[in-house]
């Protein structure tokens, strides 16, 4: 099972690594890369959601009791570091509130 994880996974880690190596050795320069990533974010990944969209309607019901386990773990991490910010941090309520929020959502797509 890990090797299926591993290959699964390989070749978007195999792709980040070609960029990076890429821009390391001055293969490509900052401008190509600002364009992928506005590619990326304008065209590519929302394709990606609604061609995940276009196939749900044959996938099996939720099971609900995933939903309320992530949304209620997200809810309690948010409230623990809302309140770690008002009180260790001396934070403002909307600067808690941003603090929070970056606790619970790390990415973007996924």
């Amino acid at each position: 099972m890990i090797l299926q994880n591993f290959l699964l996974a390989f070749p978007l880690f195999f792709l980040v690594g070609l960029g990076f190596f890429s821009a390391k050795v001055s293969l490509i320069d900052f401008n190509v890369g600002k364009g992928l990533a506005k590619f990326a974010f304008n065209i590519a990944i929302p394709c990606l959601l609604f061609q995940t969209i276009r196939g749900a309607s044959n996938l099996p019901p939720p099971n609900w009791s995933i939903g309320l386990a992530y949304f209620g773990s997200c809810a309690l991490v948010f409230l623990l570091t809302f309140f770690i910010g008002r009180k260790s941090f001396h934070l403002r309520g909307d600067e808690s509130t941003v603090f929070g929020m970056s606790a619970i959502f790390s990415n973007n797509v996924q």
